[in-house]
């Protein structure tokens, strides 16, 4: 119970420290409209009834429905006026600062998480869920408060004609109040089963709604297997139903029944007092609507337990992704050595000595990495498909930490450095860059917000922009993507590698590391791009890993991986009189991969 209430108490922090005023306006405001418009309703109908058996003037009887009726309106617009004025607005900013600290909590996980489906997870929920259990736990707050005052106001008006009633009342409610909590934690047991088969129907309707998918589903058989995949979800949702949904017929039937049996005995001792005399007709009418109030709000009173205690269960979900630990991401971890040691003096020189790295769960693994390269070296870095060169790139991002060994900046361990810094330092392009649903200048500025205009038109200019632009009919401020804007600018898997590019042309980077850049580059213009790319690189130190040989035949040295260690190491002219596994692959791309 204390956990509950830690866990709700919690929830409510965001509007307690940044929106109190709006919060105990709001209970003050509620608390006082609900029982006010309570205790009109119930004692109308008792006026009214008694009224026209008495036979009071017209005239009067008119006046008093009138009264308590522009109370009623004026009560109704008190409340819709906060709410729609006021109260979405600072839910909107309550919204927009859970959603921030998610997002930045994001940048604070290590990246090792990310392999982890039970991180996800814990994300999904926290994403999709923070917000409206905060503003839940805001609601169960307000309704507490107007819930107990209105209460307060029944019992008074009760108690002074129907004691029986109020103990019966209380005491079925006690009965339905058990019978609920079990209800409840039936249906989270349910939807925890639940989550991971929505999730799986939430990917298979993604893939549908992701317009870079469009082709192969339109060119191949993937939709049959997402089909499959999203009916063998529903199945299992089918199986839940079937374990869950029989106990909950049974405990909604319980508790159907006794608040049937409640109202037959409500109704049968009004019955019996009015014909003894005991009350009259209108207090009959306000007796009935009074204790079926006092009951409905009783059962809400006592729900708000159970939704403390759901929302309880729900925050730990949430919690779990929000005390999600960090070692490289955390910065109390990153020791903040002088910037100007290694961030200010560029180029960079690596060193790898003894690294040994291997993934959790899987059998590769990195054996004995011993490699150096000097200020303003180009180092290539080869090999076939998954045998470790893009591990390599990892770790020297400190996305991963080295199992055994070090990796050292100009003779400091990465492990030294405030890492969030030193990766802006380092000019970083891959295959398949990202692109993103912004201006196609902000897509350029990622590493360099402060380009004047002429930088820009230096850039565009330098890579050609302008012709993308008038084919498109757009300019440097069009955004690159139809999503949100149908005159958004869509690129080739050429131009968004150019572009890719164009952003570490922005600044001077101790270190670049390159990725398969030119992979959707044709010969000529692969040429051209990689005539650019040693240009924005000119003096710094270079990593790159390469599949096209042809495009790292002037590096100063080339690595050569296989199964997780360096087996070979030169220039391309030295590797080549080796005849070893270089010679091998360049052989093999020299003759067009036929023998």
């Amino acid at each position: 119970m204390l956990n509950s209430i830690k866990n709700f108490l919690y929830l409510l922090k965001p509007y307690f420290k940044n929106n109190k005023f709006y919060l105990f306006s709001s209970l003050i405001l509620i608390s006082c409209i609900t029982p006010v418009n309570t205790y009109i309703s119930v004692t109308l109908q008792q006026y009214v009834i008694d009224s026209l058996y008495s036979k009071t003037g017209f005239l009067k009887v008119l006046i008093i429905i009138l009264t308590f009726q522009l109370i009623l309106f004026l009560t109704s617009f008190i409340s819709d006026f906060w709410g729609k004025i006021y109260g979405e607005k600072k839910f909107l900013l309550i919204s927009q600062e859970l959603n921030k600290h998610i997002m930045n909590k994001v940048l604070k996980i290590d990246y090792k998480n990310f392999d982890d489906p039970k991180f996800y997870e814990a994300y999904s929920w926290a994403s999709s869920e923070y917000v409206t259990k905060v503003e839940a736990a805001k609601h169960i707050l307000t309704e507490i408060c107007s819930v107990l005052l209105t209460i307060s106001t029944l019992i008074t008006y009760i108690s002074s004609t129907g004691f029986l009633i109020l103990m019966v009342t209380i005491i079925i409610l006690i009965i339905s109040v058990v019978i609920t909590t079990k209800i409840n934690k039936i249906n989270i047991n349910k939807k925890d089963e639940s989550i991971i088969f929505n999730r799986k129907i939430s990917y298979c309707r993604g893939i549908f709604q992701n317009r870079s998918n469009i082709i192969d589903l339109f060119s191949n058989n993937v939709s049959h297997f997402l089909f499959k995949m999203y009916e063998t979800a529903d199945e299992e949702k089918v199986k839940i139903i079937k374990k869950f949904n029989l106990k909950l017929l049974m405990l909604n039937s319980a508790n159907t029944f006794i608040t049937v049996l409640l109202n037959i005995f409500i109704m049968a001792f009004l019955c019996w007092q009015v014909i003894n005399g005991k009350i009259s007709i209108g207090s009959f009418a306000g007796m009935l609507a009074a204790t079926n109030s006092l009951y409905a709000n009783l059962k809400r009173f006592f729900g708000c337990y159970n939704q403390v205690y759901d929302l309880s269960l729900y925050y730990e979900k949430i919690k779990a992704f929000i005390n999600y630990k960090s070692t490289i991401e955390c910065e109390k971890n990153n020791k903040r050595i002088d910037d100007g040691i290694i961030l200010n003096v560029k180029p960079y020189s690596i060193q790898f000595e003894n690294v040994n790295f291997s993934y959790p769960n899987s059998n590769f693994s990195l054996k004995n990495i011993n490699f150096s390269v000097k200020k303003g070296e180009k180092i290539a870095i080869v090999g076939e498909n998954g045998v470790g060169k893009s591990t390599i790139l990892k770790l020297l991002l400190r996305l991963y930490d080295p199992d055994s060994g070090r990796i050292l900046y100009n003779n400091i361990d990465l492990k030294e450095f405030p890492i969030k810094e030193l990766r802006r330092e380092i000019g970083l392009t891959t295959q398949f860059p990202n692109i993103y649903a912004l201006p196609f200048v902000d897509n350029i500025c990622l590493y360099n917000e402060e380009l004047d205009d002429a930088q820009l038109k230096y850039i565009v200019k330098e890579f050609n922009f302008e012709k993308i632009f008038i084919k498109n009919n757009a300019s440097i401020d069009t955004q690159v993507s139809k999503q949100f804007d149908k005159n958004g600018i869509l690129l080739s898997g050429g131009e968004k590698q150019l572009l890719a590019l164009s952003r570490i042309a922005t600044k001077k980077f101790g270190l670049f590391i390159l990725d398969e850049v030119s992979s959707s580059l044709d010969p000529n213009a692969e040429y051209e791009f990689n005539k650019k790319l040693f240009n924005i690189i000119g003096e710094s130190t270079a990593i790159i890993i390469a599949h096209r040989l042809s495009s790292i035949k002037n590096a100063d040295r080339i690595l050569v991986v296989n199964e997780g260690s360096i087996v070979e190491s030169g220039s391309h002219s030295e590797l080549i009189k080796k005849e070893g596994i270089y010679y091998n692959m360049y052989k093999r791309q020299a003759s067009g991969y036929f023998e």
